[in-house]
């Protein structure tokens, strides 16, 4: 449980960068949260292993869109995934 929070919030600092627009840093806070998350996979129980994937799947797309240039959208989704968590 310690990993997944630590995946939480180095998403939170992403949407914190995104919504500062450091495209950088935000996606190094990405890529250090999908690399927790992917880390935790294989030791995780069948269905954190699902929430784990849905989350590295979430990484994915906010990547995509920081890299695009999306950075308002992005931090937007970011914060709102954050929250629901």
């Amino acid at each position: 449980e310690l990993a997944y929070l630590h995946t939480q919030r180095a998403k939170q600092a992403a949407a914190e960068h995104m919504s500062g627009g450091n495209a950088a840093a935000a996606l190094g806070e990405l890529a250090r949260a999908r690399g927790l998350a992917t880390g935790m996979l294989r030791a995780a129980p069948a269905m954190m292993q699902i929430e784990l994937r849905e989350d590295i799947f979430a990484i994915d797309l906010l990547s995509a869109e920081v890299s695009q240039g999306s950075l308002a959208r992005a931090a937007k989704v970011a914060s709102a995934d954050t929250t629901l968590k």
